[in-house]
């Protein structure tokens, strides 16, 4: 009913695999008909809300000139955004969430070196260094894709997206660690650092 790289399952929340699944065993074909197209599904399945579809790169624009050149909304309705309180029940509880936005910090593992002593955004103990900003967003999940990692970072007014259209990864050679989000985990920290480069001078690389 399982592989150890892959599921199919019939619902993204408290689901289990699907009883008779072969696809995603290393040595079976995959198996088309076992696996569903949501093209057709509503996407109104948010917890408060609809949900909407849309490609990374129109989300970063949104939030460039959301917050960036602030020409979509009023400056009334931006500070409502941006009027963050705890949530104090739910999934999330204790982070600052304005009308529907999040505020966050967003922290990697960093390299110890000069370019970590040098950056104000780097701090280093006998632990370790870690890189930390700023971040606005409201991440999404709508079925088996997401858009997990939304990022506006003020300070830099530079925004990052990355998303996603399958719940694990469907690379059947790969084991399950490197098939399932810990991938996605690593894509998002390089391509954080990537982005960040073009913004900070002597950026820190960071363990991904």
């Amino acid at each position: 009913s399982n592989a150890n790289n892959c599921y199919v399952m019939s619902s993204v929340f408290g689901a289990k695999p699907s009883a008779g699944i072969t696809s995603g065993l290393a040595n079976t074909k995959m198996n088309y008909s076992e696996f569903v197209d949501f093209a057709n599904f509503s996407c109104l399945n948010g917890w408060v809300m609809g949900n909407i579809a849309a490609a990374p790169q129109d989300v970063a624009n949104t939030y460039l000139y959301l917050f960036g050149l602030k020409t979509l909304l009023t400056n009334k309705s931006l500070s409502e955004m941006l009027d963050f309180h705890k949530l104090t029940t739910g999934f999330a509880t204790g982070a600052p969430y304005g009308l529907a936005m999040f505020e966050r910090e967003v922290t990697f593992q960093a390299e110890r070196g000069l370019a970590c002593d040098l950056s104000k955004y780097c701090q280093c103990s006998v632990l370790g260094c870690q890189f930390k900003i700023g971040s606005l967003g409201h991440p999404g999940l709508d079925w088996a894709s997401a858009m997990p990692y939304v990022d506006y970072i003020p300070e830099l007014n530079m925004s990052l997206m990355m998303s996603f259209n399958s719940f694990v990864g469907m690379n059947f050679s790969m084991g399950y660690a490197s098939n399932n989000n810990q991938e996605y985990k690593g894509v998002y920290c390089r391509g954080m650092e990537i982005a960040l480069s073009y913004k900070i001078d002597n950026m820190p690389k960071f363990v991904c």
